[in-house]
């Protein structure tokens, strides 16, 4: 992998327990500081600070639950390799400062996603260490070293002996008197260290002792192994040693702890890639006949052993040849990981907020959550004229009104660049959104933006998730900021009287207490015309409160039903909905405002994820038919519309009669 970012000119710094790479990174020109870990963590935290680096990418999740926080020190973009055997010891904790997940299989894809929901996980097959020029030749004094005969056929394999993969090892020594039978003269090498390693030199022993030469040699532990694949013939073994084999042209048997593959063909290799090499798939058991049988056949025909090493080496250097699979990652790194180039903490943000108030309201976990972050810096919040009173009454200073007509521009421009921000970042998904961040001139600008805004970005971010407050925390999450807790919202009383005065004009007194009905939501997302007039009907049978319905549009409405016009200003809306006994609606701003303001609601979802799409201390009541093999809909629209259909008037009613039981009779 460093290798690969290094050829294609990026300059690479590599830490931690190198081993043998220490030589071929050196002698790439790249920079290797070699240490344990763990164990000289501090040593780990002076290099980042020394190098500064842009992005840090951790391999395994021990390293990344070392490194990864150190992303915050920096500034910089972090991103991991993860493997199979990762998937126990994930702390999604650990994670938050990450930005891109990188995995082998899209099984392990899978599972990743599942542990840590809120980052994106790329598939990248398996990265190919670093191909060495292997001599033709042998090397004489290496060949004396190991007690390799003259012209010797060789079948090498090198592992670990500490568990199962021992078991290979003893069924290849097994094998080796049959093998000797058809292939005269040959020596297997086993090459490793482990605690297992004493089982396997009593067998060979025991093997040479029946055959009455040094058939099997074991050399123990090796840093030499692309010299030792110059004497091999064959090649049995699983992992990273079976990828070098093939990679350096030498037919292979695979097989390991998880099963048999085989000798390693076109075909093979479908169910090697299909099974992740018997990580999560079922292969056939390794067994001493069978394993005996492939190294046999690969000695007996020559031609198809060598047909099977070159086009084993052509097939997999071509699938994961370490410079493409290097510019695929690098390519990821620029665009998940936007805060790769602040290397200081910024003193000055801009927050281009949205429009919608459902988008705003799950902004704003991220948004308190920058303000812990960074408690020193200054923020400039610039949102659409009819939010500002709402987030003033949050605690928001340092809001500007989005600009509405063309004369508001030169002043709102004036102001931006006198006061030069380091960072923006654009919440809102509309073009304007992505415009205004580039206005700001700001060194560094992100956003969610897709198509022509994402000129005025110098990073964006590629909108992976449906509007929510874990998508918002995705843009904050590179500058180390997690999600903040929302403030108390305190409504002035000339706002709460303003509210009182203009339900009295519709025949609503003070002491009358209220269920509000909010039927508007962007299309897909409410319950069809038809099921909100059943509602209401059954509401007004059932139910002594009285019933208003905000903004309804063109729904023919019952006689004893109240219209109310919420107006431009969310302010008067939240002291609307905290008049309310009881708000029910479907997943749209009113909902949310009402769940901030403590007012009892009832959440009726539709195609939209009730975990994903509401905030973390919501404590409203949740209707939603999960069941359905489509929930949650990736469509934004949808014709069958089967989730929302399902919920049925009895089914509200029901939930009303749980949330407000009936002990207030109607005056």
């Amino acid at each position: 992998m460093a290798l690969g970012l290094a050829a294609r000119g990026g300059e690479v710094v590599a830490l931690g327990p190198l081993g043998p790479w220490r030589h071929v990174l050196r002698s790439a020109k790249i920079t290797a500081v070699e240490f344990a870990l763990p164990g000289e963590e501090r040593k780990l935290t002076h290099a980042v600070h020394e190098y500064e680096p842009q992005v840090i990418h951790a391999f395994g999740a021990d390293a990344a639950h070392l490194v990864l926080p150190l992303t915050m020190l920096v500034g910089a973009g972090g991103v991991a390799t993860l493997g199979h055997a990762d998937l126990t010891r994930l702390n999604p904790a650990q994670f938050r400062t990450a930005s891109t997940i990188f995995v082998p299989c899209t099984h392990l894809q899978e599972q990743v996603s599942r542990r840590l929901p809120n980052l994106p996980v790329v598939p990248t097959g398996y990265l190919l260490p670093p191909a060495s020029d292997v001599p033709t030749a042998r090397n004489r004094f290496l060949a004396e070293e190991l007690g390799i005969d003259d012209d010797a056929p060789v079948v090498l394999l090198a592992d670990h002996f500490r568990g199962g993969e021992t078991n290979v090892a003893l069924l290849l020594i097994e094998a080796a008197p049959r093998i000797a039978e058809r292939v005269p003269g040959v020596q297997i090498v086993i090459a490793g260290n482990g605690l297992r390693l004493s089982e396997l030199e009593s067998r060979a022993l025991e093997v040479n002792d029946r055959l009455g030469r040094r058939a099997v040699l074991l050399p123990g532990h090796r840093d030499d192994l692309p010299q030792l694949l110059a004497f091999a013939t064959v090649a049995v073994g699983s992992g990273r040693f079976a990828m070098e084999a093939i990679g350096a042209g030498v037919a292979t048997v695979a097989a390991g702890a998880a099963g048999m593959v085989g000798t390693f063909t076109a075909d093979t290799m479908q169910v090697a890639q299909f099974s992740c090499a018997g990580t999560h798939g079922h292969l056939d058991a390794v067994e001493s006949r069978l394993l005996g049988a492939e190294v046999i056949g690969l000695f007996a025909y020559a031609d198809h052993r060598q047909r099977f090493a070159q086009e084993g080496q052509a097939a997999l250097l071509g699938q994961a040849e370490r410079v493409h699979r290097a510019e695929q990652i690098s390519m990821y790194y620029g665009r998940t990981a936007p805060s790769g180039a602040i290397t200081r903490t910024p003193q000055h943000l801009t927050c281009i907020l949205p429009a919608d108030l459902r988008e705003l309201l799950f902004t704003l976990p991220a948004v308190y959550g920058l303000h812990a972050q960074f408690p020193l810096a200054h923020f400039t919040y610039l949102a659409p004229p009819p939010h500002l009173r709402l987030l003033a009454a949050f605690g928001l200073a340092g809001l500007q009104p989005r600009p509405q007509s063309p004369r508001d521009w030169p002043g709102l421009l004036l102001g931006l660049w006198r006061e030069r921000a380091d960072v923006s970042l654009a919440f809102g998904s509309d073009f304007l959104a992505g415009f205004l961040a580039g206005c700001t001139l700001a060194p560094h600008r992100l956003g969610f933006t897709e198509g022509g805004a994402n000129l005025f970005l110098s990073d964006h971010l590629h909108a992976r998730e449906p509007v929510s407050p874990a998508r918002a925390r995705a843009l904050t999450q590179p500058l180390g900021a997690g999600a903040g807790a929302l403030p108390p919202l305190t409504l002035p009383d000339d706002v709460r009287e303003a509210i009182n005065l203009t339900l009295l004009q519709v025949g609503i007194e003070s002491h009358e207490p209220l269920i509000l009905l909010a039927p508007q939501a962007e299309e897909g997302r409410s319950l069809p015309d038809a099921a909100w007039i059943a509602l209401l009907k059954e509401l007004i049978a059932a139910r002594p409160e009285r019933v208003a319905v905000l903004d309804p549009g063109g729904l023919a409405l019952p006689d004893d039903v109240v219209p109310v016009v919420s107006g431009a200003d969310t302010l008067l809306l939240a002291a609307l909905l905290a008049r309310a006994a009881l708000v029910i609606a479907p997943d749209n701003g009113a909902l949310h405002l009402a769940d901030v303001l403590g007012t009892p609601a009832i959440g009726l979802y539709g195609p939209t994820s009730p975990e994903q799409c509401r905030l973390a201390a919501s404590k409203m009541t949740v209707l939603c038919h999960a069941e359905l093999p489509c929930h949650p809909c990736p469509e934004a629209t949808c014709a069958d519309e089967k989730c929302l259909r399902a919920l049925t008037p009895v089914e509200v009613i029901a939930a009303v009669d749980a949330v407000l039981p009936v002990t207030i009779l109607r005056v």
